[in-house]
């Protein structure tokens, strides 16, 4: 139900969950207790144990997510959500929407969103275009590309003016998924393009 980051709008199957780790810095948690919809709550572990251990909670970092997805025609799914990272500084929030199509040896979703700090002002709109393709058994082919749409800010009057833009910012991940039956393995590798520099 994900590619690298991005989720599918293909719903976990109902009582079904996950563990996830990107590199040694985040984890997370996934389960579906309701047909269609999954909740997400993860943290970074390094920041946790510190955090503890020098009794500093402010420097504790934790996400939480609630997806919906359903199947609306023979291999079209429908689906969005909210994902908010808590941080010291305040929270991030990324509603979103996203369309899948294709089943689940190959499928193609775009989503787009808005991306909010604190519940008050968009940041930036992302717009991203992820693809999976089952090769073998225990392989698959995965890209993901988010474009970042960012307003300029104005200092004047303290707000984001979208009458003015930035520099968007494009992100590709291109790599393979190994697959076992209880574990699967991601690698890629990631490009960051802005104003023609990768």
């Amino acid at each position: 139900t994900r590619y690298f980051y991005t989720p599918t709008a293909m719903p976990l199957n109902l009582g079904s969950g996950y563990l996830s780790q990107k590199e040694l810095l985040f984890s997370a948690v996934a389960y579906s207790p309701v047909q269609n919809w999954s909740f997400l709550v993860g943290s970074s572990l390094p920041f946790l144990l510190y955090s503890v251990a020098y009794l500093e909670p402010d420097t504790m970092i934790g996400v939480f997510g609630l997806r919906y997805g359903t199947e609306m025609n023979d291999n079209v799914y429908f689906g969005g959500g909210i994902e908010t990272f808590v941080v010291s500084g305040g929270n991030f929030s990324l509603p979103f929407v996203n369309t899948t199509f294709g089943d689940k040896e190959r499928h193609v979703t775009l989503s787009t969103g808005v991306g909010i700090s604190d519940f008050d002002s968009v940041d930036f709109v992302p717009i991203s275009a992820s693809t999976y393709r089952r090769i073998s058994r225990s392989l698959a082919f995965v890209t993901e590309n988010w474009l970042f749409v960012i307003p300029s800010y104005d200092y004047q009057n303290y707000r984001s003016d979208w009458t003015q833009l930035d520099t968007p910012i494009f992100f590709s991940a291109t790599g393979l998924r190994f697959i076992s039956s209880k574990f699967s393995t991601d690698v890629a590798i990631i490009n960051t393009f802005i104003d023609g520099d990768y």
